[in-house]
């Protein structure tokens, strides 16, 4: 299975998992995120951080916190993308997000 990570700079990462296995939905999340770290699958993008969302449908988006994550919507996402990415962070802190 393929999943979408939206990073900054309008940068998408595809994160793979081959489950073999049933897992929760957090059990998915965190292994999306760890496959998403370089050390893990070097792409030519950032590791999955901070701020991050990762999509695993169509209306199912999770924002990564500093632990944990966040349900979140299509339009926080492309309100967090029209941002500057100075700005990112305080607007993450400011909806207690991170």
């Amino acid at each position: 299975m393929k999943f979408k990570v939206y990073q900054a700079e309008s940068e998408i990462r595809e994160v793979e998992i081959d489950l073999t296995i049933e897992v929760s939905e957090d059990q998915l999340l965190d292994l999306i995120f760890l496959k998403g770290q370089n050390e893990i699958d070097p792409q030519p993008h950032p590791s999955v951080s901070v701020g991050d969302v990762i999509e695993l449908a169509p209306d199912r988006l999770f924002v990564v916190k500093s632990i944990g994550f966040a349900q979140t919507t299509r339009d926080f996402l492309e309100e967090l993308a029209a941002l500057p990415m100075s700005d990112r962070w305080h607007y993450l802190h400011d909806r207690e997000i991170v």
